[in-house]
């Protein structure tokens, strides 16, 4: 699709429902956007000018260049008409929501099994895409708790798993001697190797610093992750 770097690519279904922005990535060289998708649809180019957002003034220029970079592209969404709310703690439907987007994994015929999301949410699609690809994980009672917190040893896992699977990155085999932080030995055990990876990838920093892995995430902090991550995807 013959475009400039300002364009997003936006999707409306065969059955005209709604219309979406998933982004795309500029390509230089063509002049084009690519995008990957596995539904068909009607694919449009529109300008893609991101909100002038009142409330992150305040924040550094890579966060502020991100969440103008994942608004514009449709990844994550503001939260009123001027303000992106980048303090606030991302929940579990919202990463699902903006992973799927990101990996180009959204799939409308997808069902989810899990029971406590509601066919009617505006995330169920985003959330049975995330179930059928295992990128945003349920619980062992078949619930998937959409609006709690993602804890931040999730988020990076998420992200590094991309890296993994889309791009043949391969995990470090002593995470022991990358990760630095003084509160390393919370990091549960399935979370390690991806660390270490989003780590040596440059997703996260390393310091001595506490790490808080059950902690939550907040919404820039987000922003900075996911665009680190499509930075090397694409």
């Amino acid at each position: 699709l013959e475009a400039k770097d300002n364009k997003s690519v936006y999707y409306t279904s065969n059955q005209g429902q709604g219309e979406e922005n998933i982004g795309g990535k500029y390509n230089e060289i063509t002049q084009t956007i690519d995008i990957e998708t596995k539904t068909t649809g009607r694919f449009e180019i529109k300008d893609n000018t991101s909100t002038q957002f009142t409330d992150i003034k305040d924040q550094n220029k890579e966060t502020q260049d991100a969440i103008n970079n994942l608004v514009a592209k449709g990844i994550m969404e503001a939260r009123t008409s001027s303000e992106f709310k980048p303090d606030e703690i991302m929940t579990r439907q919202d990463v699902a929501m903006a992973m799927v987007k990101t990996f180009y994994e959204l799939d409308p015929s997808d069902q989810v099994s899990f029971t406590d999301v509601d066919k009617s949410s505006r995330y169920y699609s985003y959330i049975a895409s995330s179930e059928k690809e295992n990128i945003v994980k349920g619980y062992t009672d078949k619930t998937f708790k959409g609006q709690d917190p993602i804890t931040k040893e999730d988020l990076i896992s998420i992200c590094s798993r991309g890296l993994h699977e889309k791009k043949k990155y391969i995990y470090p085999e002593n995470p022991e001697d990358i990760i630095e932080f003084k509160d390393k030995d919370e990091i549960l055990n399935y979370a390690r190797q991806e660390i270490a990876l989003a780590i040596r990838e440059g997703l996260i920093g390393n310091s001595t610093d506490k790490f808080d892995p059950q902690g939550p995430v907040s919404r820039g902090q987000t922003a900075v992750l996911i665009n680190r991550l499509i930075e090397k995807l694409y």
